[in-house]
């Protein structure tokens, strides 16, 4: 690893979000040394692996909420980042209590990692920016414990789709058990359905991977960002939506998305799309704080969006999914052009 500028960048960043029953990754131990490599890092993905191996646990209280402005100074150091101003952001990220060092990826990348810093670690998350993208795309893992395996798809995803920016939260999703978030949705997750934790990324604007999504909005043109899940409960093994539930025609991205999976034999279905006939009681993300920012809501604690804007995609995935993405990378490649 080297200081100084990358073609990427990845972050550490934190909390993970809620709602649905998913099925949490067999280990729940309480962790390592909060984002501290354990050897030396020869990838992305192993860099990821060990990071995931050192996320606090369900329980731990890693969580802190930043303190007032944080959030959106967060925000302008990874805009500026991913608009290119290295040293920036470097400034801007270290009273934020972030390093930012270079990861060579043997693909021939190089990513700038911006860690969050043992001493005085609050659960802020991992961010990956990519200077030389293929495509303005954000992936986003808000449950890198919960939704197992989702932090390696992640990469996988990110990786082939050549994507501007990585983002995975930085505690599990229950970290802080017993504090609930105030904005709107419910968890299984914790034990019993119970509202949404502060823990819980996309379902909580006050931690860094809401300031990160915010940024993704601010550049010109805005990035899409696509929200990875796991669940094994629900009826088909991929559920698709753009954040919210109004029915669309073929035209809108998420039903290119169904239509493109559907022609390689994959097993979904979109919110979006009236004859696949998903309710309420599907997960389609309308809670989602990250999804209700890029769909414009007033107020992305409290209240879902009416009207989509295309930048954004959230995908509900059974456990085979997560663990062979090519179907699901084979079809956002199809439907999402390189520009």
């Amino acid at each position: 690893m080297k200081l100084g500028l990358a073609v990427a960048v990845l972050f550490v960043l934190g909390a993970v979000s809620a709602t649905g029953a998913r099925a949490d990754c067999p280990s729940d131990s309480p962790g390592i040394t909060p984002n501290r490599q354990s050897g030396p890092l020869s990838s992305l993905d192993a860099f990821v692996r060990d990071l995931k191996a050192r996320i606090p646990r369900m329980g731990t209280g890693a969580f802190i909420v930043p303190f007032d402005g944080e959030v959106t100074q967060f925000g302008s150091a990874l805009g500026a980042l991913m608009t290119g101003d290295v040293e920036g952001a470097r400034a801007a990220l270290d009273p934020l209590n972030y390093d930012l060092f270079t990861l060579d990826d043997p693909s021939g990348h190089s990513y700038l990692v911006a860690q969050e810093r043992s001493e005085g670690f609050r659960g802020q998350g991992t961010y990956v920016v990519n200077l030389q993208y293929l495509r303005n795309v954000a992936i986003e893992v808000p449950h890198p414990l919960w939704d197992c395996r989702t932090p390696e798809e992640g990469v996988a995803v990110f990786q082939a789709l050549g994507a501007r920016a990585l983002f995975i939260a930085g505690t599990h999703r229950c970290a802080n058990p017993l504090d609930e978030s105030g904005c709107s949705g419910t968890t299984n997750s914790c034990g019993g359905s119970i509202p949404v934790r502060i823990s819980d990324a996309p379902h909580f604007p006050g931690n860094f991977m809401y300031g990160a999504h915010g940024a993704t909005l601010q550049l010109a043109p805005p990035a899409l960002a696509i929200n990875l899940h796991g669940n094994d409960s629900e009826p088909f093994a991929i559920e698709i939506s753009d954040g919210t539930r109004l029915f669309q025609d073929d035209t809108p991205l998420v039903n290119q998305l169904r239509n493109a999976l559907l022609a390689r034999a994959a097993d979904v279905r979109s919110c979006n799309f009236r004859d696949d006939h998903l309710t309420s009681s599907n997960l389609c993300g309308t809670t989602n704080a990250q999804g209700r920012l890029s769909n414009g809501s007033a107020e992305t604690c409290t209240m879902s969006a009416s009207t989509p804007s295309g930048l954004f995609l959230h995908i509900e995935q059974h456990q085979y999914v997560r663990d062979d993405s090519s179907v699901l990378i084979d079809a956002l490649q199809a439907v999402i052009p390189p520009g």
